[in-house]
């Protein structure tokens, strides 16, 4: 599956850095994330498709200091060789049509890639 890079809400790095949500990506998804993701426009009808041969993967919700954290779904995947996964977090703003990565490395740096580049998701 093919997806393209495009800008993100500037708001993962956040959440991806809270020591409660590090935890239980290292536990399920076997690394913890780099505190950012890399943001994709694809096509709504190949995911779902892609996504029936990955397993699905949750990042359960919790409570901090009385404000609640909401839980994520999440698949392991691939960009190359990289280890990564797409992830839809419980009170994601984006489209049906957006997706975000994660993985331990900044993806978009390692991979130098550019608003509207195409990437490959195995």
């Amino acid at each position: 599956m093919f997806g393209e890079v495009i800008s993100g809400l500037g708001r993962a790095k956040q959440f991806l850095e809270m020591p409660e949500y590090k935890k239980q990506f290292l536990d399920k998804l076997n690394f913890g994330p780099f505190p950012g993701t890399l943001n994709l426009k694809v096509d709504e009808k190949e995911l779902n498709e892609f996504l029936l041969e990955k397993e699905k993967r949750i990042i359960e919700d919790f409570e901090k200091n009385g404000k609640k954290f909401g839980s994520v779904v999440c698949y392991k995947i691939k960009i190359g060789n990289i280890p990564a996964a797409i992830i839809f977090p419980k009170k994601s703003k984006h489209a049906k049509n957006v997706i975000e990565i994660i993985s331990y490395v900044n993806i978009t740096k390692l991979l130098k890639l550019k608003i509207g580049d195409k990437v490959r998701l195995l």
